[in-house]
């Protein structure tokens, strides 16, 4: 050990510091016996491989220095006793719901991914759980700190005595200890082995140490990258961006002054900014520019902390048959493995739910022959859907073939010996969850899955039921990413982190608005700023100061790219503040306009199978209902679709309470009043209309016949709150039979002929009152402005049983929609029209027919794409729902 200072460089930003220690090392180690003796540490395993690409690169031997990762991206290989991230959290877990009894499963596994990370942090800083009893000692402390502080004293104590009774190591502490091992050795005196640390501006603690030792080397070099030297010595003027370098050489004890420049200082590029309108045209930008750079075989990186708009980026270029190497990956979780592990829980947990049951059979790499996938798709028509009993037993009694059965059979076999009923080993649901996968999956000893199996562990022994364990998986599946390697040489997709120490020919700089770049800094749940400085974690200026050294180093690559957009994935966003202090220039219009070409013809590419021809007008009903002018209004494709192609959409898998089952409710109750309807042993009602009591007497009365033939479970939701509903809705036939108009008909059915056309429809209700009539029609579900629809055709029932009952020579004094509001709230009566309103729409819809009818029928016999030129409606809010949406083909019927 030396007590002289060890050489420590910088370099300037844009300079290639592995380069320049390769050039370095090669220079004063030309033995390359020797050069097998030095050791490099570099910051992460990106910059590892790179420094040996360097080694490499036109050299004549094989021969590398010993290369070691220092970072925190990248943990050291661990022994078999050592936690794995996923066993850690299973115990955090199982700890939080022993403190906290009352914390639901998932609940435990939500909160143990925060605890893990920060115990994570304070190990890696070395801080002992000590130091957390000092932080709250005033009594009039936030309850939510105090809380805080006893959850985090509680669960590490346990955490632990766990670790000692079961004789297993942290890794966060074993990692530790590893660099603590290899500092002691560093500190010996008779350690004479060169040693360089090339490439870290902020490092942790027990990094730090090893640091320090290697200052100390008579052989050890420091090399920091990216820093101007000159404002760095003058303490008062140097810039957030070199602030980690400074507070690293205060930690590590070594004057600025000792700090040498090192190599050239790259000159200043110029650097292009692209402004776009939203991210997609952000995303379709880059990727035009990754293909360009293909192209001209240039080596490429896209970075960006965002990784959303990286996805967007990655996929655009997937159109081109592209696959990008994206160096963040996906979660485990959203891959088909993570998924099918996942889908076999769900089956067993939610009881053979239709749902999960059905992913789980049409899952690609689920293992059934030709036959038994047959099956599932029958299952779901025959069996599935439209039902509201769940489970396999309720299957059975709808089963139509043996094929069906014997699938049934099938999967309650794979879950034959699991129990829900009681707690298990962790490491026994995951025997468990192994040996049903051999039955779901062909080759469950593929790669794919041992590396599952090796990310989860083979379990340690804490007691979990189904749910926890279910929790617990989601969580490990989504901690863990998996990489797909690209399939495009030199072209890159990086977070900051992994772009550090690397050199491209050119850098996009994606997603550059406030809150990316720089980034927004992280509220802990657990510990505030004065907290965490009081720890001595590191504090967001300084991980403010990382984000803006990582800024400033990509901008000085030989070509830089600035992208940012006015709307960033929906919200309103502003350039990032450092464009300010970068001399940039714009990027030349014409790429926009590729942009603009491109996506356009990508929306051409899903129509260059247009139709050739229009449905013809024999195709189309000669009966026109008010929901066939609704749809011709609103999409003709739709009313196509169902009228003429005669395609219904599947039941769904769930039952649907709230529109089907209020709705027969209602409509059936009401017609009670004036008619006889069936399953309600009553006549018409015959008291005084006038007489709120009296009808809500009778609705109450007729009201349990009206549901009886409904299923349970809806009978049990809707007659309380129609219950509720009576009352009021007596009180408002009350007040309009003192307007002189009482109930005459229900499901009045109305016709009237139009040229060659039959219109017909049923009206809900019919009052009647001194020669005139009243027509109500009753909404259960939530609509559109009642008012703006009937004038804009949208919801055109009411204004079309006015007319047919003008056409019968009945006069109409008034039209209205009853809105009855769930939960029994009241009657809300809106899209009241009367008078000359009345007179108006009576007008409009008279010509409103006359014209669809000749559109449809008349005019060249086809039917057109869009009536008029425009539908009524946004296209967002007439396809939102529509079950037709899968097959639809409207666009290129218009363009036809």
């Amino acid at each position: 050990m030396s007590s002289k200072l060890a050489p420590c460089y910088v370099t300037a930003p844009g300079v290639d510091t592995l380069a320049l220690a390769v050039s370095a090392l090669k220079a004063e180690f030309s033995d390359p016996f020797a050069l097998a003796q030095v050791t490099v540490w570099v910051p992460n395993s990106r910059a590892a491989l790179a420094l040996k690409e360097q080694f490499l690169a036109g050299a004549q031997t094989q021969v590398l220095p010993q290369i070691r990762i220092l970072g925190v991206d990248d943990a050291p290989q661990q022994r078999s006793d050592v936690l794995t991230a996923a066993e850690k959290h299973a115990v955090f877990s199982s700890l939080l719901q022993q403190h906290e009894p009352e914390l639901a499963a998932a609940q435990a596994s939500h909160i143990a991914s925060s605890l893990v990370s920060l115990h994570n942090q304070l190990v890696t800083n070395d801080v002992p759980r000590v130091r957390l009893s000092e932080l709250v000692t005033d009594e009039n402390h936030a309850a939510h700190w105090q809380r805080n502080q006893a959850w985090l004293l509680a669960v590490w104590e346990g955490y632990d005595t766990w670790l000692k009774e079961h004789q297993r190591f942290d890794p966060a502490q074993h990692s530790r200890q590893q660099l603590w091992a290899q500092t002691q050795q560093y500190q010996q005196p008779d350690f004479d082995q060169p040693v360089w640390v090339v490439g870290l501006v902020d490092t942790t603690k027990p990094a730090q140490q090893l640091m320090r030792a290697v200052a100390q080397l008579a052989q050890g070099t420091l090399v920091f990258p990216g820093v101007d030297l000159a404002p760095l010595q003058q303490e008062l003027t140097f810039t957030a961006a070199d602030a980690p370098l400074q507070q690293l050489l205060k930690a590590l004890d070594i004057p600025v002054e000792h700090v040498q420049a090192w190599g050239e200082k790259a000159a200043t590029p110029e650097v292009q900014v692209a402004s776009c309108a939203d991210s997609a045209q952000e995303a379709g930008l880059i990727a035009l520019q990754l293909r360009q750079a293909i192209a001209q075989q240039q080596k490429v990186a896209v970075v960006t902390p965002d990784r959303r708009l990286a996805s967007m980026v990655q996929q655009q270029c997937v159109a081109w048959g592209l696959v990008v190497d994206d160096s963040a990956g996906q979660p485990l979780l959203h891959t088909p493995h993570g998924q099918l592990l996942m889908l076999s829980l769900a089956v067993f947990v939610e009881r053979y739910a239709a749902v999960p049951l059905l992913d789980l059979l049409k899952h690609p790499l689920l293992n059934l022959v030709k036959e038994q996938r047959d099956a599932a798709h029958t299952l779901e028509r025959d069996v599935l859907r439209g039902t509201a009993e769940q489970g396999l037993a309720a299957y059975r009694r709808r089963v139509k073939s043996a094929v069906q059965r014997e699938l049934l059979d099938t999967v309650q076999g794979w879950y034959r010996s699991w129990d829900a009923a009681s707690k298990q080993p962790l490491e026994t649901w995951l025997t468990q969850h192994q040996q049903l996968m051999t039955q779901l999956v062909e080759n469950v000893d593929d790669e794919p899955w041992q590396n599952v199996w090796e990310v989860l562990g083979s379990g340690v022994p804490v007691q979990l039921d189904i749910y926890g364990y279910t929790a617990w998986l989601e969580q490990a599946l989504q901690q863990e990413t998996v990489r797909q390697e690209g399939t495009v040489p030199n072209v890159f997709i990086w977070g900051p982190l992994e772009a550090r120490l690397q050199q491209v020919d050119k850098v996009v700089l994606a997603g550059s608005v406030q809150g990316v770049w720089p980034h927004t800094a992280k509220v802990s749940p657990w510990l505030n700023r004065a907290q965490r400085a009081q720890l001595g974690l590191p504090s967001a200026d300084i991980q403010l100061g990382l984000n803006h050294h990582d800024w400033r180093q990509l901008c000085h690559h030989t070509e830089v790219l600035v992208t940012c957009s006015a709307s960033h994935h929906g919200e309103a966003a502003e350039p990032s503040r450092w464009l300010a202090s970068t001399a940039t220039t714009a990027l030349p219009e014409h790429w926009f306009s590729w942009v603009r070409q491109w996506q356009q013809q990508g929306e051409a590419s899903q129509t260059q199978h247009a139709m050739s021809w229009h449905p013809r007008a024999e195709q189309l009903p000669m009966r026109w209902s008010p929901s066939l002018v609704a749809e011709l209004v609103q999409c003709p494709y739709k009313a196509f679709a169902r009228r003429a192609l005669k395609l219904e959409a599947w039941e769904p898998l769930t039952p649907q309470y709230d529109a089907r089952g209020l709705g027969i409710a209602v409509h059936g109750w009401l017609e009670g009043l004036v008619a006889a309807v069936r399953g309600v042993p009553s006549t018409p009602y015959q008291g005084d209309w006038q007489d709120s009591s009296q009808l809500t007497t009778f609705l109450l009365d007729i009201l349990p016949a009206a549901l009886a033939d409904l299923p349970k479970l809806s009978r049990t939701l809707w007659q309380p709150r129609l219950q509720a509903l009576a009352p009021k809705l007596a009180a408002r036939l009350a007040q309009q039979a003192q307007h002189g108009f009482v109930p005459a008909q229900a499901e009045a059915k109305l016709e009237a002929r139009l040229g060659d056309v039959t219109m017909m429809g049923y009206a809900d209700r019919v009052d009647q009152g001194s020669g005139r009539v009243a027509v109500v029609d009753y909404k259960t579900q939530s609509q559109l402005d009642a008012t703006s629809s009937l004038k804009s055709g949208a919801a055109p029932q009411l204004a079309v049983l006015q007319w047919l009952l003008h056409q019968n020579n009945q006069a109409v004094d008034s039209v209205a929609l009853w809105g009855l509001a769930k939960g029994g709230a009241g009657v809300d009566v809106q899209g009241v029209f009367s008078g000359e309103d009345l007179a108006q729409m009576l007008e409009d819809t008279a010509d409103g027919l006359a014209r669809y009818v000749h559109h449809f029928v008349a005019e060249n016999g086809l039917w057109p794409a869009v009536p008029g030129g425009q539908s009524t409606l946004k296209l967002e809010q007439q396809c939102r729902g529509c079950g037709y949406r899968g097959l639809c083909r409207v666009r290129e019927w218009a363009d036809a």
